[in-house]
């Protein structure tokens, strides 16, 4: 008689992780014991922006664990490396890209993290069953195995905010980009301007999802020269491109396209940092020194932003994040200019309010 599918499961799962634990018990004594290992396995997580919840994640739980470092360690898919796409992704972004995204934006990443102290980049995932057994200890997620691959949530995050536990946003741009940043407000003569810097999605996935670039000219137009400065940041995927015609004669700061530890800089010193949902706003989000308001969380043609996925991910639709700080706001409606308009109005109010002590 055969045992049923699941039965046949919880047996293996059983024998693998509670035979490689015990190995790992044994070899407790050489492990590090004051390190966090990450393991991101890119068999079952994306090679994208998406990498910020988990070194949030995996700050917050090493602080409540009182551990000294994180090491993360990135695990390949099955597939050249990665995990299988649907075709309509592959075309726009094939395993090149993704091998390219991961030199220059995953691992790249974890420099706004100081106490990221070690990264590993296993060419196999037999080396990472090999560090989950060493450094068992201390591991997430929790319940990690290579031959049990698990992805990376935000509702790990969202619900530790919603019942009450403390959630700290701790990227940070590094010093030095800060001092790229200062030089490049001297040379493009900025003075005492506040930042307005406006990123934009702009390329050929989903491109329903795209941002409103006429919409978001006609807004820099109408604020004052004299007071605000206007930077937009192009679509890294597009940013080869020209320049479109409705964006002639603002700065477009390539730079941030380009280099992250520049775009987070840069999202630091703005006064007001505005977007649609896409994957940089992660580093404002989980940026505590950084605010923003983002635009167009809902794109029901994209299966990644229709209601119900955002609900199965665990946000609250029409409400920011449970996480977010005073001045960082999700606003749930297209990126057209009166939408534009009033919430940068309300968020202005709120930052004068704010800077000039009376709340």
């Amino acid at each position: 008689m055969r045992l049923p599918g699941k039965m046949w499961r919880s047996v293996f799962v059983i024998g693998y992780a509670g035979g490689l634990s015990g190995i790992g018990l044994a070899l407790r004594p050489f492990a590090r014991q004051s390190t966090l290992y990450v393991f991101y396995d890119l068999q079952v997580s994306p090679v994208t922006f998406d990498i910020c919840w988990s070194i949030t994640a995996a700050e917050n739980i090493r602080r409540e664990r009182g551990l000294e470092e994180i090491h993360f360690v990135f695990v390949p898919g099955y597939h050249d490396g990665f995990r299988n796409e649907a075709p309509d992704y592959e075309a726009v972004v094939d395993r090149a890209a993704r091998r390219w995204r991961m030199s220059q934006i995953l691992v790249p990443m974890l420099q706004f993290l100081p106490t990221v102290t070690g990264i590993t980049i296993c060419r196999r995932r037999s080396s990472a069953t090999f560090l989950r057994v060493l450094h068992g200890q201390h591991v997430y997620p929790p319940s990690y195995w290579p031959r049990l691959p698990v992805a990376h949530k935000p509702r790990h995050i969202l619900d530790r905010a919603r019942g009450g536990q403390a959630v700290a946003l701790p990227l940070r741009a590094p010093l030095h980009a800060e001092r790229y940043i200062d030089q490049w407000r001297v040379a493009n003569r900025f003075g005492t301007r506040k930042l307005i810097v406006i990123t934009l999605r702009n390329y050929h996935y989903m491109a329903k999802r795209n941002s409103n670039i006429d919409a978001w000219a006609r807004f820099a137009d109408m604020l004052d020269a004299t007071e605000f400065a206007v930077v937009f940041v192009p679509d890294t995927e597009t940013a080869m491109d020209p320049v479109p015609a409705a964006l002639s004669g603002y700065h477009v700061a390539i730079e941030a396209a380009w280099n992250l530890g520049i775009r987070m800089a840069l999202y630091e010193s703005a006064y007001l940092n505005l977007m649609v949902n896409n994957g940089p706003h992660g580093l404002c989000m989980f940026n505590e020194r950084c605010r923003y308001i983002m635009f167009k969380i809902l794109t029901e043609t994209a299966p990644q932003t229709t209601r119900e996925y955002m609900t199965f991910l665990g946000f609250e639709i029409g409400k920011s994040p449970p996480f977010s700080m005073r001045f960082q706001r999700w606003v749930w409606e297209d990126d057209t200019l009166p939408v534009i308009e009033r919430e940068f109005t309300a968020m202005r109010t709120e930052i004068e309010k704010h800077e000039s002590g009376q709340g």
